[in-house]
């Protein structure tokens, strides 16, 4: 998905802020769950696409950032937003907590969403825009009154890490190098 999306979606008004089609989504959705091989080229569209990988993100069985993470990474962050190096030592710490599958799907995302902002410009989703519609999906929000505001703290959690992708996972992860993220020559996400 994440290739498709590099070759036909970096220039694309509105990736993943735009909905694809529901029935399009359900399709390929079907294919991937029963094993088939999917031809995104033929089969599917960049809104489509963006929404299926929203939707697998939103999907997984734990979610990005687990439950028994999350008050520690916001409290983290609210404590030491303002001194940049110390945020960041304290995030690193724990991020560094994550279970290996969840740093290098994070690590890979965020160089993902890092290049498709480059292109905001033409396609109009800066950082920020990114970090809106991609906190719902990496962030399992309970609903309830505070729900809005809650999923508002992490948006900015997210917009946070994106902006410091270099200093957070240096080295968190030695088999991914800023190298190999900012090059994104990108294998299947799922």
């Amino acid at each position: 998905m994440v290739e498709y999306l590099e070759e036909f979606g970096l220039e694309h008004v509105g990736i993943f802020r735009v909905s694809g089609s529901v029935n399009k989504i359900k399709e390929l959705k079907q294919k991937y769950n029963q094993g088939e091989k999917v031809d995104l080229i033929n089969d599917g569209d960049v809104d489509s696409v963006a929404s299926l990988l929203k939707l697998f993100l939103k999907e997984l069985p734990v979610a990005v950032f687990p439950d028994n993470i999350c008050s520690g990474l916001l409290k983290a962050f609210q404590e030491h937003k303002i001194h940049t190096t110390e945020c960041i030592e304290n995030l690193r710490q724990l991020l560094s907590g994550l279970p290996k599958a969840h740093q290098n799907l994070l690590q890979f995302l965020s160089a993902f969403l890092l290049k498709i902002a480059t292109y905001s410009a033409v396609n109009f989703m800066t950082l920020e825009n990114l970090a809106i519609v991609f906190g719902p999906a990496l962030f399992r929000v309970p609903v309830g009154p505070l729900a809005c505001e809650e999923q508002r703290l992490y948006n900015g959690f997210l917009l946070y890490l994106l902006q410091h992708h270099e200093m957070l996972f240096v080295d968190l992860n030695p088999c991914f190098s800023q190298r190999q993220a900012s090059g994104l020559q990108v294998r299947k996400l799922h």
